[in-house]
């Protein structure tokens, strides 16, 4: 157990830790004014490098200049060739009609259908030439000089004009335009509207009847014949 403890503690001291006790639990393990807790697990010197060791033998340099072509013969074939094809030997045992397990077995057995390798070719690629750029083709340059001059909207004007032109020639041209006859509940609707509007009898306005029949005492001089009236018969009694 020392020499455990021993071993820790010089894990400890090639970390450049401080070390604060021999104590393993990190919850009891006290801290100092200012300083952080000490580590409870030993760990190795500074020198050492976490992580995993790199598995790959070949750096990136090797990986561009070395390319490794593949093997078209090798492709579409299987790594097991004995496979049975267990479509085929499934329709052999229903032709049979092995309906029961003993059957089934007996009929699988006499059977020794394999897939089949299909021959497959495959076409070289042919690359394009060094001049040949990949990727999308961008968007042109927008013309700035002919927005600027609304060269676009003289266009489309002239564009609209000339539509309209076309629709008026391809327009039937008639001698007289088209009239709609009404009917003949319309013509006795406007001729009854008519004769009201013609033959309406001018409407009284409203007056209390003890008012009807007072002569007015000022005149406005527009012509008004109750007070003419009134004086002319003042100056008769007068005379």
């Amino acid at each position: 157990m020392s020499d455990f403890r021993r071993s820790k503690n010089t894990a400890f001291q090639l970390s450049g830790q401080a070390v604060l006790g021999t104590a393993t639990n990190p919850l009891l393990v006290k801290d100092d004014v200012g300083r952080a807790k000490p580590f409870t697990h030993a760990l190795p010197a500074e020198q050492f490098a976490y992580g995993k060791m790199n598995q790959f033998t070949e750096d990136a340099r090797d990986v561009i200049e070395n390319y490794q072509y593949r093997d078209e013969a090798a492709k579409g074939k299987f790594s097991n060739p004995d496979i049975k094809d267990f479509k085929r030997l499934n329709k052999a045992v229903l032709r049979e009609k092995a309906t029961n397990a003993a059957s089934n077995r007996v009929s699988r057995a006499s059977y020794d259908l394999k897939l089949k390798q299909k021959q497959t070719r495959h076409a070289s690629v042919r690359l394009p030439t060094e001049e040949h750029t990949y990727g999308r083709a961008l968007r042109p340059q927008t013309p700035v000089e002919v927005v600027m001059a609304n060269a676009f909207g003289e266009a489309a004007s002239a564009d609209l004009q000339n539509r309209y032109i076309a629709m008026k020639s391809f327009r039937p041209v008639t001698k007289c335009p088209t009239v709609i006859r009404p009917t003949n509940a319309q013509l006795h609707a406007d001729q009854a509207v008519k004769q009201k509007m013609t033959h309406a009898e001018p409407r009284q306005l409203f007056k209390l009847q003890r008012f009807q029949n007072v002569e007015p005492r000022t005149s406005t001089k527009r012509g008004d014949q109750g007070y003419m009236v009134k004086q002319m018969r003042s100056t008769s009694s007068v005379t």
